[in-house]
């Protein structure tokens, strides 16, 4: 589920806006994490203690990083009060997500305490909460999810590199109307050609469409 949710949001960021750093980042950590889930969930503590922890601590640090990462994300491509609130509510979970995580390992660290280990088991799952209640955020955007998310998917991702915020198909979609109404210069046609995916049939559809009598 973990990685489904990570792919998926990644998918959407690119459709929707452009591929960039924070979001290659935020797929990585998310893959990373259900490794480690993977690893703790298949060497119990009672069997294989050293692996178990090693699963644990993977899953937990690349937890808080990706929660951190979709944070970020979320205000660099918030531009209604709507997803603005959102990134609110998810900077107020990462904050608290990481007290949970700190708390924790610092209570798990003093073995003496059967108190502080006690209370260290009980944060481990407060953290474990909060992280999937964050998941659960992701159904504001995935609401939106389209066939067009697939096509993201199938083709390996493919997107425009740096920075987020590009605006996507949208942005080229609205830079071919501007084109046909007469704010674009013929000779951009081929920098917006290669924008829409260069040799592949979907940029010249795209392109043939929005010219006048581009649909006869």
């Amino acid at each position: 589920m973990v990685m489904l949710i990570g792919l998926l949001r990644y998918a959407q960021v690119i459709e929707r806006h452009q591929n960039c750093v924070l979001n290659t980042a935020g797929l990585s950590t998310c893959w990373i994490c259900a490794a480690g889930l993977l690893t703790a969930g298949n060497f119990q503590l009672d069997y294989a203690k050293v692996l178990h922890y090693v699963g644990a601590g993977v899953a937990f640090t690349c937890s808080m990083l990706f929660v951190s990462l979709q944070t970020a994300l979320t205000y660099r491509l918030a531009k209604t009060q709507h997803e603005y609130l959102l990134g609110h509510i998810r900077l107020a979970m990462s904050l608290l997500t990481f007290m949970a995580l700190v708390l924790g390992g610092g209570f798990f660290c003093v073995e003496t305490s059967f108190v502080l280990q006690h209370t260290s088991a009980i944060l481990e799952w407060v953290f474990c909460m909060l992280v999937m209640l964050f998941y659960g955020t992701f159904a504001f955007e995935f609401s939106a999810v389209s066939a067009d998310t697939l096509v993201v998917l199938s083709r390996g991702g493919v997107g425009g590199g740096g920075i987020c915020g590009g605006g996507g198909v949208s942005s080229v979609q609205h830079k071919l109307e501007a084109s046909v109404a007469g704010h674009y210069r013929p000779d951009s046609l081929a920098m917006l050609y290669s924008e829409c995916g260069g040799g592949g049939g979907g940029g010249v559809e795209l392109i043939t469409q929005k010219l006048p009598g581009g649909g006869d």
